[in-house]
């Protein structure tokens, strides 16, 4: 009956806040590896950018731009 009576803008705030603790759990995994750190930055930036192409998500284009730029950074540091 309590989460009925809040407003929408509130239950939205209280699940941002309960997400927290994950979405830094995951960065720090994500960010940890020296080798894929930029990598994974750019497709996390991508994805939450919010960027729509050809009717597709942010979330493909971040993987897809993340994924090529691992590819170019890996070759990069392997040569």
């Amino acid at each position: 009956a309590l989460m009925a009576a809040l407003p929408g803008v509130w239950i939205q705030m209280l699940a941002g806040l309960a997400l927290l603790g994950t979405l830094g759990g995951s960065l720090f995994q994500s960010l940890n590896n020296e080798h894929e750190r930029d990598a994974a930055l750019v497709t996390f930036l991508v994805t939450a950018s919010g960027i729509t192409l050809a009717g597709i998500g942010s979330a493909f284009w971040g993987l897809v731009i993340g994924g090529i730029s691992f590819a170019l950074l890996s070759r990069k540091r392997g040569a």
